[in-house]
C-alpha cells in the first residue's frame, strides 16, 4: 500500500472534519504539476526555547541513525522511496526508541535555503540553522512522550554539531499537530497557504505575532525568511 493511500487511511481514522479530509484529498490525489492546494504553519524552535519534560522518561532514547536503520525506519513509516537516498544527499535523520524498540524518527536538511517543489516556497536558514521534515511516531507510541523527549534529545544532538535553531512546517489543517509544537517551545511565524492549476501558482503568507515578518502573497514562488 502506498504511502499516499496510508495517509488518507489515517486521515479517515481520525474523524476529521470534511473540510479537512477534503483538503488531504486534494493534497494527495492529484499530481502535484496538475491541482495543489495547500495551508501550512511555519514554525521555529530554538534550543534554549524548548520546555522540559514532566516527567523522565528512561525508556526513551533517541540516537542518529544512519543507512543500516533503513528497514526500522520502513517499519515505522512504509514508503516505495529508500531514506538513505535522503541521507545520501546530506540530510540527518535521528531516530528514538521505547524499550528498545524503534518508535519515531526526523530528518534534518541542511543548506542555506530550504526549497519545497511541492509546496513552491523557498525559505533562508541562518548560520547555525536547519529545516526539520518527516517527523512520524508509530501508532502504538503515540501520547507516550516520544514526541516530546524526541525534540529535545534531538536537539542536543544537533548542538554537537553547531545547531542552535530548527525551522519547519505543520499542516494548516491539524490543530492538534500544531498544538503540540506549541506546547514544547515552537513559535509560529507564518501561514502561508498556495493554490497551482496547471503549473500556475499563488501564494499568501501572512505572519503570525511578530510585526516584523513581512507580508507576502503574489504568483511565482515564495521566498520566506525570519526576521531574527
Amino acid at each position: 500500500m502506498s504511502a499516499r493511500v496510508l495517509r488518507l487511511v489515517s486521515v479517515l481514522r481520525e474523524g476529521k472534519r470534511w473540510s479537512d479530509i477534503r483538503a488531504v484529498l486534494t493534497r494527495e490525489l492529484f499530481p502535484y504539476w496538475v491541482y495543489r492546494s495547500n495551508e501550512m504553519v511555519v514554525v521555529r524552535l530554538d534550543a534554549d526555547a524548548v520546555r522540559p519534560l514532566s516527567r523522565d522518561l528512561a525508556n526513551i532514547t533517541v540516537r542518529w541513525a544512519g543507512p543500516a536503520d533503513e528497514p526500522s525506519l520502513q517499519q515505522i513509516r512504509p514508503r516505495s522511496a529508500s531514506y538513505v537516498e535522503q541521507m545520501k544527499k546530506g540530510a540527518w535523520c535521528v531516530i528514538g526508541e521505547v524499550d528498545g524498540k524503534h518508535a519515531s524518527f526526523n530528518f534534518y536538511e541542511r543548506g542555506e535555503r530550504h526549497v519545497s517543489p511541492a509546496n513552491g516556497y523557498s525559505f533562508a536558514l541562518g548560520a547555525g540553522s536547519v529545516w526539520a521534515y518527516g517527523m512520524e511516531v508509530a501508532s502504538p507510541y503515540r501520547l507516550s512522550g516520544i514526541f516530546h523527549k524526541h525534540w529535545i534529545e534531538g536537539l542536543a544532538l544537533l548542538a554537537t554539531r553547531g545547531v542552535r535553531r530548527v525551522y519547519g512546517s505543520v499542516q494548516g489543517d491539524s490543530p492538534l499537530s500544531l498544538n503540540s509544537h506549541k506546547r514544547l517551545g515552537f513559535v509560529p511565524l507564518y501561514r502561508y497557504r498556495i493554490v497551482r492549476v496547471l503549473g500556475l501558482e499563488w501564494f499568501n503568507a501572512r505572519p503570525l505575532d511578530d510585526a516584523r515578518l513581512p507580508a507576502s502573497r503574489g504568483f511565482g514562488r515564495w521566498l520566506g525568511c525570519d526576521a531574527q
